[in-house]
């Protein structure tokens, strides 16, 4: 890689500060408890009554159902009053411990 000598301080600042924030904050211990308590919950709605065209992990085929997934999944999760399952009722719990943590 080639680069301009004024341009070396800040090259160096962008990659230390990219190390940086992958040690400090990105592989937190807490950062990754939370990433896969949220990956159980989408696992446990995966095949639930929320979109009844499809289940979670089939919507990037079924485009209708892929455009209405926003970020704001969990908060639809954790407000879904349709049929409540046992692992609808498993990822509300789970929800319920992010959130109150």
């Amino acid at each position: 890689i080639a680069i301009r000598d004024k341009e070396k301080d800040n090259l160096f600042n962008m990659f230390y500060l990219r190390m940086h924030l992958r040690r400090i904050a990105y592989q937190h211990p807490t950062t990754v408890a939370v990433a896969l308590m949220i990956a159980d919950v989408l696992r446990l709605v995966d095949k639930s009554d929320m979109y009844p065209e499809c289940s979670l992990s089939e919507s990037p085929n079924h485009m209708d159902v892929y455009l209405t997934l926003t970020d704001g999944i969990l908060e639809q999760i954790s407000n879904f009053r349709g049929c409540v399952t046992e692992e609808m009722k498993q990822a509300k719990a789970l929800l319920r411990r992010i959130h109150t943590r």
